[in-house]
């Protein structure tokens, strides 16, 4: 817990519902049961006693350079759980952490996310909420000052114009990550593919870097049709020609989507099935279409010792996501924030103040 915050002045110590901010995480962690020890880290002395009072432990400060709005929260965790380590004399196997900016969290939400976390064998667990938009379906971003839907700039970032030198093919390429590029008019207009090996090829022909790519795409292009779009076709296309993409075009031959063999052949086929029946995964035409996404609400998380101090993200191929519902998932970061969370403790039957 921070002294300073820009957002909402004092926010740690300010009173909620009865008692200051801080407390109502505290008590929950100490209901819970869990934990051999509920530690309160923070840089300021009359947080620390504050948290005393209330029945944490706080017997260190935070550094002043883990204290300000630019310090990541992974080393502020570390930080704690190894002084922890330090103090106790004890090495732990996990560490929960929870922001009291998060409030509304039930006592049951902490052990059922913990029991969630020790059933699937995770190395981390989060807690999110469905979130109420959607970057597939309704969420929009300003890309090379066009308006677009903030998932489908995937697909802008390996589009390029068939006037475009072998230099900016180059750059795009290394920016987009993929292997190949698809070439269009300015109406999104398919005229070929560009790949690395294409562009290779040129500049081995003594092609000058500045050259327009005119003369080393493929204008013979193999592509998909949105409307007829079939997993098995994509998938012997694919394997017939050993290809990185494929793109797929509406009936007007317009760019509306991509497909990489990672998707077909790598993913669930669950997946593979979702996307053969919206046909086009980037551009989903109903809300309904989108694949379900979660607002991370920054309530509980949760680390095996390795996993804290050896990985340097939260997102592994053991992390494990506990959902809860949208009431109980406000992270006070503005005023409203605050006023939202008092009106909900306000009108809740069980909430204990």
């Amino acid at each position: 817990m921070r002294d300073g915050s820009r957002g909402v002045p004092n926010k740690n110590l300010r009173m909620l519902h009865g008692k200051p901010l801080m407390a109502h995480t505290i008590r929950q962690a100490l209901e819970s049961g869990l934990f051999e020890h509920v530690v309160v880290s923070t840089d300021s002395d009359k947080i620390a006693e504050a948290a005393r009072a209330f029945g944490a432990e706080a017997w260190f400060l935070r550094p002043a350079e883990m204290a300000t709005d630019e310090a990541p929260k992974l080393p502020v965790i570390r930080h704690a759980f190894l002084e922890a380590e330090r103090h106790y004399g004890h090495r732990f196997d996990v560490l929960v952490d929870m922001d009291a900016t998060s409030p509304l969290r039930l006592v049951d939400d902490i052990a059922k996310a913990y029991e969630q976390f020790a059933d699937e064998g995770a190395d981390t667990l989060i807690t999110a909420n469905p979130a109420r938009k959607n970057p597939y379906f309704n969420m929009v971003e300003v890309l090379r000052g066009s308006l677009d839907l903030v998932k489908h700039s995937g697909l802008n970032k390996i589009l390029i114009g068939g006037d475009a030198s072998i230099r900016e093919a180059l750059n795009a390429l290394s920016k987009s990550g993929e292997k190949c590029l698809m070439v269009t008019d300015p109406n999104r207009k398919l005229l070929g593919t560009l790949s690395d090996g294409d562009l290779r090829k040129a500049l081995l022909r003594d092609a000058d870097i500045d050259q327009p790519i005119t003369d080393v795409y493929n204008r013979d292009s193999i592509y998909l049709t949105r409307d007829s779009f079939q997993t098995a076709h994509a998938k012997k296309l694919f394997l017939d020609n050993k290809f990185d993409l494929i793109p797929i075009v509406d009936n007007k031959g317009l760019i509306v989507d991509f497909v990489v063999w990672e998707e077909l052949f790598i993913q669930d086929p669950a997946l593979a099935s979702t996307r053969q029946s919206n046909m086009s995964l980037n551009i989903p035409t109903r809300r309904q279409d989108a694949p379900q996404v979660y607002d991370v609400n920054a309530s509980i998380y949760i680390w095996k010792r390795q996993a804290l101090l050896e990985k340097d993200t939260l997102f592994t191929d053991k992390t494990s996501l506990y959902i809860m519902p949208e009431e109980r998932s406000v992270d006070i970061d503005t005023n409203l924030d605050w006023d939202f969370v008092e009106f909900i403790m306000a009108n809740t039957v069980n909430s204990d103040g």
